[in-house]
């Protein structure tokens, strides 16, 4: 009983273990995604403001432009922060509760541990009792096979006698 525990308990854990190894491989997929797609969204935006940019000449570029396409770039910069921000938040979250799962179930774990220790305790002390009663009984048995014996031979003895002056006097 003992070994299928420990064997059910290493399987779950291999199955855990593998599902955290699966989910921190779909938050870095999902991570990656998100920044590629920050990453070109940005690209694309400074694209099309320097391209915007390039048709006007350098002299006739006002003050306002040049403040826009600051806005710009901050607007970005604050986007793929947050994005970041977000999916660092989920992994976190996705770790958090994995580690309350594995916790309750260490904690299982634990419980069952200790039912079986006394459960083993029980199951010895009826055992103990049981090869106890089954010995008894054997000495028992083997005691009135050994008088049974015992009277056989002493009445095989006698009736031989019995017989023996009989067949003698003819």
């Amino acid at each position: 009983v003992m070994l299928a525990v420990e064997d059910t308990q290493m399987a779950r854990r291999a199955v855990l273990q593998g599902a955290l190894l699966k989910q921190r491989r779909e938050y870095a997929a999902l991570r990656s995604d998100q920044q590629t797609e920050v990453n070109n969204e940005a690209q694309a935006i400074l694209n099309s403001l320097a391209k915007s940019v390039a048709k006007q000449m350098g002299a006739q570029r006002s003050h306002k432009d040049t403040s826009h396409t600051r806005t710009v770039r901050n607007r970005l910069l604050k986007a793929k922060s947050e994005a970041e921000a977000a999916v660092d938040e989920q992994v976190k979250s996705a770790v958090s509760d994995f580690e309350s799962f594995a916790e309750d179930t260490l904690k299982r774990r634990m419980f069952f541990a200790q039912a079986m220790t006394g459960a083993k305790d029980n199951f010895d002390r009826q055992l103990d009792s049981l090869l106890t009663d089954l010995a008894a009984s054997a000495k028992r048995e083997a005691d009135a096979n050994k008088a049974r014996r015992g009277k056989r031979s002493t009445l095989g003895s006698d009736s031989r006698s019995s017989i023996s002056p009989r067949l003698a006097s003819p």
